[in-house]
């Protein structure tokens, strides 16, 4: 069991699911909808 406290994962390390599950979205915008993701990477 974990703390109870909200918010506090137990992992002090990299997650690579957490990067992967990033990487798919920002793909998967960019197939669905190459104007809006060139529109928000421009806006960076």
């Amino acid at each position: 069991m974990g703390p109870n406290v909200r918010g506090f994962g137990m992992h002090r390390s990299w997650l690579p699911w957490v990067s992967f599950n990033h990487l798919d979205g920002i793909t998967a915008l960019e197939q669905l909808d190459p104007q809006l993701h060139r529109k928000l990477v421009a806006a960076q």
